[in-house]
């Protein structure tokens, strides 16, 4: 089988940031609300939902557009700079220039789809170098101005820019949220990327990326 696009998830998937997601959102929402997250509760509510969604949630439902944007870059304020704080550490997970590569040799469109917001896509670009294989402007980020993951809009949105189907399509992604919008906009073919080595009963599990470009060599044969 040979997939028409793959889109990329990336907090969790090309970057494996979770630890710093994680405790950005806990310090944030503690300093708002002055009560812990337990760890259960951040895997089943937080983790891969919009900024927007969490924060309507947890702050206020009434929050204006402009509080939502000033609680929003607070917490990623914190973010960024644990990951900057990682120092020579910070990369890309394993594997994912070599898939990049082996996408643009098939010759197979590839996109990002992320809930991250405008100014971490940013920082993730000048960062990684990421324009030497993605156009910035055809990334699809949280702008605020559609439903964030779990809801399907950024995966039909995706495949709509890469002009593929639901059924020629692989999405590469680790959270439930965003699983669930992949599966909700149709699409059957999904892989995890976990580098604690979870396992997965419906979908294929990875460490690297370089496993990746094999299990699409072998789809092929």
């Amino acid at each position: 089988m040979r997939f028409e696009a793959v889109i990329f998830d990336f907090n969790g998937t090309l970057l494996q940031d979770d630890d710093e997601n994680q405790q950005s959102w806990l310090q944030y929402l503690y300093s708002q609300l002055n009560q812990h997250i337990p760890d259960s509760e951040y895997r089943d509510n937080i983790q891969g939902r919009s900024n927007t969604k969490i924060l309507l949630e947890y702050l206020s439902e009434d929050l204006t557009k402009e509080e939502i944007e000033k609680h929003s870059e607070g917490k990623e304020r914190l973010y960024r700079q644990m990951l900057i704080d990682r120092g020579d550490r910070l990369k890309l997970t394993e594997g994912s220039y070599n898939l990049f590569d082996y996408l643009d040799y098939q010759r197979i469109p590839y996109t990002i789809a992320t809930g991250a917001p405008t100014p971490n896509v940013d920082f993730y670009f000048e960062t990684f170098e990421l324009r030497r294989w993605f156009d910035r402007d055809d990334v699809l980020v949280d702008t605020g101005d559609f439903a964030g993951k779990p809801d399907p809009e950024i995966y039909l949105r995706a495949m709509k820019q890469l002009e593929s189907t639901p059924e020629k399509t692989l999405v590469i992604e680790d959270s439930a949220a965003g699983i669930l919008a992949a599966e909700r906009a149709g699409i059957k073919h999904i892989i995890l990327m976990d580098t604690s080595k979870n396992r997965n009963e419906k979908y294929p599990v990875f460490d690297n990326f370089d496993e990746v470009i094999q299990y699409l060599i072998d789809l092929e044969k």
